[in-house]
């Protein structure tokens, strides 16, 4: 008679793969955690590109109302030397007191309302501040500079776009 013995796993090999699932948790964890930290930044950073592409916008709108009136097409521009804030409904008819064009105000964040546009007067605060900058110093030519500014992880991000803008 042969003796039959049970065949199973050790406490050595037991161990030995818990470990090994473990570890490939963990790996997989902290793959994921960044991709969603980079997810959140990419997410920001598209939307501050936004909205400095949506300023420089606003001060060719301001241009072009400008021209259109029979103004002095840097009316109101000028005054940007130390930094403006403005917003998609700067001198349009649906503008209120909130949305004129202003001094800039580090303190004045943009609001993002239901409907995903940002302006300076109805929404949800959001943690976007744009500064629009306007030198002035050459003949017929505006350099216009935009920059949002916001903060991640108590951290201060911005992005800043340059164009030049003409009579």
């Amino acid at each position: 008679m042969s003796i039959k013995y049970n065949k199973g796993f050790s406490m050595i090999e037991m161990m030995a793969s818990i470990a090994i699932l473990a570890l490939g948790i963990i790996v997989i964890y902290g793959i994921f955690s960044n991709f969603i930290v980079l997810t959140n930044t990419i997410s920001s950073r598209l939307t501050a590109i936004y909205l400095a592409k949506e300023g420089m916008e606003i001060v060719r709108n301001i241009r072009d109302n400008n021209l259109v009136n029979d103004d002095n097409w840097d009316k109101n521009l000028k005054n940007c030397g130390n930094g403006c804030q403005a917003d998609y409904k700067t001198e349009t008819s649906v503008e209120s007191n909130e949305n004129k064009i202003k001094n800039y105000n580090d303190n004045n964040y943009l609001n993002e309302n239901a409907d995903g546009f940002y302006s300076y007067d109805v929404g949800i605060p959001s943690k976007f501040k744009r500064k629009i900058t306007i030198d002035d110093s050459l003949n017929s030519v505006l350099k216009i500079t935009v920059q949002v500014f916001w903060n991640y992880n108590e951290k201060q991000l911005s992005f800043e776009l340059i164009d030049y803008l003409y009579e």
